[in-house]
């Protein structure tokens, strides 16, 4: 099964990356999705730079 939820942040080391919470919106072609059922994580392009370089 997969869950859509409210993603507001993602925090790395304790400290709270700078992502406009927007990027994380659900809609029915986006949004964040918790799939129980893969091994994978994909982030949406605007979070992924942040991310990487946190």
């Amino acid at each position: 099964p997969h869950y859509n939820l409210y993603l507001e942040s993602i925090s790395v080391n304790g400290q709270t990356l700078s992502i406009d919470s927007s990027v994380f919106a659900t809609a029915s072609t986006s949004g964040t999705i918790i799939d129980s059922g893969t091994t994978l994580a994909y982030i949406a392009e605007q979070a992924y730079d942040v991310f990487i370089t946190a």
